[in-house]
């Protein structure tokens, strides 16, 4: 039985376009477009005719130095100034390359997904609470964060994306009655921490499972992305899980 491949989003395409040629490790795109195996990374971008042009930029010793005294207690927006002829994903990159590990402790969370009202995160926190999901999910030996948003209303799924950020999918109900629902999906440490900090006084019947994610993320900020869980990691995720099989 042959299995079509799922259709690459014009999102995702996007990511791509922007990404792919200025990534010294390819496997690094794989944290922005996580429903993707590498395989299918370099299918794409062969398909839409993109072409590596990180070595027409190597690294000067003088950039080296700047990312790993600064990377760790600076947000990328403060990186980007300190190297202006680099892109954010570029940054990204070279810092995972170097195993190079962020104190999100030292970061503004309102500076990561822009400036919101108490009132708009309390909004976008009862979506959350009401129609969305707050997990751990198994991924290359050890767990990830993932936080998703769904609704109806394509309209609001977009104001929230505006102001939070997020990837946008598509899902086509079967029945004849259902409406098309959309999501908004948070994947990784980076991008999950600061939502669910901003969130988490907010949220009613999730703010167990924020607890926890928050908690499992602190615990691996300061270790490479690859270590094995630690034993308090591995109960926390089988809390959350169990939390999230009683609704």
């Amino acid at each position: 039985m042959l299995i079509m491949a799922k259709k690459w989003t014009a999102e995702e395409d996007a990511t791509l376009e922007r990404v792919f040629p200025y990534c010294s490790d390819v496997k690094s795109i794989l944290e922005v477009i996580p429903k993707r195996s590498l395989r299918a990374v370099y299918e794409r971008a062969q398909t839409l005719k993109l072409q590596r042009k990180v070595w027409r930029g190597m690294w000067t010793s003088e950039e080296l130095a700047i990312l790993k005294k600064e990377y760790r207690s600076k947000p990328i927006l403060e990186m980007q100034k300190l190297l202006p002829k680099r892109t954010k994903w570029c940054i990204w990159a070279k810092a995972s390359e170097l195993r190079l590990t962020k104190n999100l402790g030292n970061i503004i969370t309102l500076e990561i997904i822009g400036q919101l009202s108490n009132f708009e995160a309390g909004y976008i926190a009862c979506a959350l609470d009401s129609e969305g999901h707050i997990t751990l999910i198994k991924r290359r030996g050890s767990y990830s964060p993932e936080v998703g948003i769904d609704n109806t209303n394509l309209k609001f799924v977009e104001w929230i994306q505006r102001r939070v950020g997020g990837l946008k999918t598509v899902h086509t109900r079967q029945g004849k009655t259902w409406k098309t629902s959309f999501r908004l999906l948070f994947t990784g440490i980076r991008r999950t921490l600061p939502l669910l900090r901003l969130f988490e006084p907010h949220l009613i019947v999730k703010r167990r499972q924020a607890q926890l994610v928050i908690s499992f993320c602190e615990s691996r900020l300061n270790r490479p992305l690859i270590a094995k869980p630690a034993e308090n990691e591995v109960e926390i995720v089988r809390e959350v899980r169990h939390l999230n099989k009683r609704g």
